[in-house]
């Protein structure tokens, strides 16, 4: 009887960035893991410091909304490392939480992939699908538009941008119907404690605007 060599089916995997709301996206672990899982990789210093220029670049270009000044001290990020654990104070701002969970989700999903292939490529073969909920698309479509590690950098830059205009636009907008006891929040803490009347009221007000 001839031996025959039996083939194992192939992973296949289906990558899913989820969205804000995590209480424990600013839970001391958080950072912790992020460097731990990342630290070695050549990558990651070059992506977060391309990151960190691009914040500050960005934050200098934004306006005072009705005299507040709900945003950030570019002070109080002089280095890169404050971009992975924000100082305790912008927890709760709108554009902190944005760039924040981006940025852990490109550098984790970067470090999954260190560790199947060290190769200059970064191609989604083993992913099924790519997908992500609410500002977890932002990633998704970094990683399925990623053929390279070059690629994945440039994107993830640029997606890193776009995750600091929507906080932005997230924190001026809540400032406009709810006052600045809210302009640092989140879209998705700005509705908490709201009744279902109350937020549908805030939702047709949003979309007779539009």
């Amino acid at each position: 009887m001839t031996q025959g060599v039996v083939e194992t089916p192939r992973c296949r995997r289906v990558v899913l960035f989820g969205g804000q709301g995590s209480q424990s996206l600013f839970s001391p672990a958080s950072a912790k893991i992020v460097e731990d899982t990342t630290k070695d990789l050549a990558e990651t210093a070059i992506f977060v410091s391309k990151c960190h220029s691009a914040f500050l670049e960005e934050l200098s270009t934004v306006e005072f909304i009705d005299g507040q000044n709900f945003l950030i001290n570019p002070a109080h990020f002089s280095n890169s490392r404050e971009l992975i654990d924000p100082p305790r104070q912008y927890h709760s701002n709108a554009i902190i939480q944005s760039t924040t969970l981006c940025l852990y989700q490109l550098l984790h999903y970067l470090a999954e992939k260190e560790s199947i292939d060290t190769s200059s490529t970064l191609t989604v073969d083993g992913v099924l699908e790519v997908a992500g909920f609410c500002s977890g698309m932002i990633p998704a479509v970094v990683v399925a538009a990623s053929e390279s590690k070059k690629d994945f950098i440039d994107f993830g830059v640029q997606a890193f941008r776009l995750s600091f205009w929507i906080g932005y636009r997230t924190a001026a907008h809540s400032l406009t119907i709810a006052g600045p006891e809210v302009a640092h929040r989140s879209w998705s803490l700005v509705i908490s404690g709201l009744s279902r009347s109350q937020v549908q009221e805030q939702l047709d007000e949003l979309i007779s605007e539009v």
